[in-house]
């Protein structure tokens, strides 16, 4: 009987343990879920200042190109590039 009641002494307090690890576990992935939303607004922040600064950056090539420092290739290139998205925006326009 004794040990019966040992036993189920052990049974009670490895129950404890894993409810105190369950409520563990649980706050600690709330706390990642929130980070994780966190560094996903930040990655989006990072993207969308990239998407800016590559913007930019193709508008002073666009310049250097026209200034003469680029081929004429690319400014035609460039140039055409524009004329299609005009159209494609015309085009929408249309509909």
């Amino acid at each position: 009987m004794q040990t019966l009641t040992i036993k189920l002494s052990n049974i009670q307090k490895n129950i404890d343990h894993i409810v105190d690890l369950n409520k563990d576990y649980t706050i600690r992935n709330e706390q990642l879920h929130t980070e994780n939303k966190e560094l996903k607004v930040e990655n989006e922040t990072f993207s969308d200042k990239l998407k800016s600064l590559e913007e930019e950056n193709k508008k002073i090539k666009i310049v250097n190109a026209v200034k003469g420092t680029e081929s004429s290739t690319e400014v035609k290139l460039k140039i055409n590039e524009f004329v299609r998205e005009i159209d494609k925006c015309i085009a929408l326009l249309n509909e």
